[in-house]
């Protein structure tokens, strides 16, 4: 009873502000059943209008789709490391510059009393060839110590257990189908030596290379006994701060070689591919016209809708419907749109990326980043349209329109 009196005190002292809120509940919920009535009394012209527009959104999830599945595998090795720092050659330019440095600065990265263990990684380009098919194919070869497991392509310890036998390897399932049907138990041919399969690993190709091969680093140096590191992956101990860490081994390193994160080597691959391939000029220009295109047909559909309208419009004028109210209808006819399309557009850049994964191996997923990089820019061109198909209804061209 105390709270029933105490809720009617309060509303009858606020009854003006009240009053001015059911106004303009009531006013907002009228320009909106308008502009979806508007919109959905011409249901042919309407899905039309959808698919037209959902064709521009298709383009932009296309186009950013695209970029984001060759940057992605262009850095993977990057997110595929197993530790707290990177060493490499301070030449290296890039995650697919071969330019190797000497094993000896692993033993000096020991020295530093934070570090756990350092651990190398070898890579190479070598001719695979799978007897069945009787073809030669290049393939990229890595090999680190059995024991360490530094790169994350399957349970630890399973590599482990595979990788410490003799001259066995593991291929990448993920990799291009040029090379025949690869599974375990079954023997392959690199560089001329044969090597036998122990079993299948994730890891992915990228614009470089078509699959990966992994081995013991103890198999890789029985044939190349000089054999230098590209990578070496720092592991340290429980507790240490890792950009202090990363600060201590670039003062205690020779200049010769670079210590950085895993982020940083993924950030600078990131950077360094768009720096130099015209591939985010070529994506991002499409991506642009896939907008232009949505922003044209939602003008044409909204322009075409106050011109079938005109004298209803012109009516609500001359009764004093204010000019924000005019806006409200079309912004709201524009976003209704661009959810459609974005729903549309969505379920056709999911089928185009499952298609550009099965064609390159080089998959991308539909994720939260995607749908804000191409919903926010198609609901801001979509409520610019019906701001600018708008100025036809408050403005003097509408006496003009019928």
């Amino acid at each position: 009873m105390l709270i029933r009196r105490t809720v009617s005190l309060v509303w009858r002292s606020t009854s003006p502000l009240t009053d001015r809120l059911r106004s303009f509940l009531e006013s907002r919920q009228a320009s909106f059943l308008l502009g979806v009535r508007l919109a959905a009394s011409d249901s042919i012209a309407f899905g039309a209008a959808v698919a037209g527009l959902a064709v521009g959104v298709l383009v932009m999830f296309v186009e950013i789709g695209f970029l984001l599945s060759i940057l992605q595998a262009q850095a993977r090795i990057a997110t595929r490391v197993r530790g707290d720092l990177i060493i490499m050659s301070a030449a290296r330019t890039s995650l697919h510059d071969w330019r190797r440095f000497d094993r000896v600065r692993l033993a000096q990265a020991l020295g530093y009393s934070r570090v756990e263990q350092a651990i190398p990684i070898y890579e190479s380009g070598m001719l695979l060839r799978n007897p069945p098919a009787r073809s030669v194919h290049r393939v990229i070869a890595f090999a680190f110590p059995a024991d360490a497991v530094p790169l994350d392509i399957g349970s630890p310890s399973e590599v482990k257990e595979a990788l410490q036998k003799p001259n066995t390897i593991l291929f990448d399932r993920l990799s291009r189908p040029l090379f025949g049907t690869i599974s375990p138990g079954h023997q392959i041919e690199l560089n001329g030596r044969a090597y036998n399969v122990a079993g299948l690993v994730n890891f992915g190709p990228d614009m470089i290379m078509d699959g990966a091969v992994f081995m013991s680093d103890g198999t890789w140096l029985s044939s190349d006994p000089n054999a230098r590191p590209i990578m070496g992956v720092i592991r340290l101990k429980p507790g240490t701060n890792i950009t202090v860490a990363k600060h201590k081994l670039r003062a205690l390193l020779p200049g010769d070689v670079t210590v950085m994160t895993p982020r940083d080597a993924y950030d600078r691959e990131i950077n360094f591919t768009l720096r130099t391939a015209p591939i985010g000029f070529i994506f991002g220009l499409g991506a642009v016209a896939g907008l232009v295109i949505g922003a044209i047909i939602c003008y044409q559909t909204l322009y075409n809708q106050i011109i079938d309208c005109a004298k209803e419009y012109a009516t609500l004028r001359a009764m004093g419907f204010s000019n924000s109210f005019f806006r409200r209808v079309m912004i709201e006819q524009g976003t209704l749109l661009a959810l459609a399309s974005l729903i549309m557009g969505a379920i056709g850049g999911m089928a185009a990326y499952w298609l550009l994964g099965e064609a390159t191996g080089m998959r991308v997923t539909l994720g939260c980043s995607i749908l804000l990089v191409v919903g926010m820019p198609t609901l801001g061109v979509s409520a610019f349209a019906a701001d600018r198909a708008c100025r036809r209804i408050i403005g003097p061209e509408l006496t003009e329109l019928y």
